[in-house]
């Protein structure tokens, strides 16, 4: 349901209500025709949408600073809020689907929703929380991107090499997620690799009985990446360039590379480590 709102309450109800859940204002005037017929429009989406966004009135003529504030020219004039900001507007009776695009456009979709609350179970520590609102936001939109990204990042944690490939094979490849996706692929490695060498506990007997035993370096690398022990991995992985940078082909300088692109470009192991790298690059 639709609430008039008026210059006291625009910052409560509109600005800081907008970081909470994104908020349509509709500015207009009774003697406005076009004003008249877009406003059932308006408030029939917003009822289809149940709480997808909320719909504030604004009388122009009662709230004329308000209006020119806001840049208001021509009316009906509709601004779309969502973290205290305007995301989109339009002026004029625009007909019920050109609105529907335009909300699709700049509000999250179910599925959007779904892998959000899955990223914040997954913080609170609720996995199985997480899992289970990824998996809906698939039910939503079966190519959702962002959400066979989170999965396959659970599934690398897992050791689970086919769902990993299967959730990133799954992303499209204009989808911004792309990369990350690859860079997950790639991490398939170091379990492999670890897994192969014996797992940690018999690579570092090696490395105290050798410690020039390059493949163990690299070896206890992959270990430290298996348990996302990001920093230890680098460190044995940089030893590894340090010592021989072309060693296995420059596998260790690679999987540097691939720890870089999983915690980020503007990490701060990534920006550290990438400045030791090129001493020795």
């Amino acid at each position: 349901m639709s609430k008039d709102v008026g210059e006291a309450e625009f910052d409560a109800e509109v600005i800081e209500r907008s970081h909470e859940v994104p908020v349509m204002v509709d500015f207009w005037a009774p003697w406005c025709g076009p004003c008249r017929m877009l406003s059932p429009v308006l408030e029939k989406l917003e009822a289809e949408d149940g709480g997808r966004f909320e719909l504030v009135k604004i009388n122009t003529d009662d709230n004329q600073r308000l209006a020119m504030q806001h840049g208001i020219q021509g009316i009906p004039a509709v601004k779309l809020y969502a973290g205290g900001k305007v995301v989109g507007e339009f002026v004029g009776a625009m007909p019920g689907a050109t609105i529907r695009r335009f909300l699709d456009e700049h509000l999250p979709s179910a599925a959007d929703e779904a892998v959000a609350e899955g990223q914040r179970r997954l913080a609170a520590g609720d996995r199985k929380g997480a899992m289970a609102s990824l998996q809906a936001a698939l039910q939503a939109d079966e190519g959702h991107a962002g959400a066979h990204l989170a999965l396959a990042r659970l599934a690398l944690e897992d050791g689970d090499a086919d769902a990993v490939e299967r959730h990133v094979d799954a992303i499209h490849p204009a989808a911004k997620e792309h990369e990350a996706g690859e860079f997950l692929r790639k991490a398939l490695v170091f379990r492999r690799e670890c897994e192969a060498a014996g797992g940690a506990e018999a690579v570092a007997q090696r490395l105290a009985a050798d410690e020039g035993d390059l493949d163990a370096w690299y070896a206890q690398g992959c270990c430290h990446a298996v348990a996302q022990r990001w920093e230890p991995a680098l460190e044995s992985f940089l030893e590894v360039v340090m010592r021989k940078r072309k060693h296995r082909d420059g596998a260790a300088h690679q999987a540097m590379l691939v720890v870089f692109g999983l915690l980020g470009h503007h990490h701060d192991l990534t920006d550290a480590y990438q400045r030791k790298l090129q001493i020795y690059t």
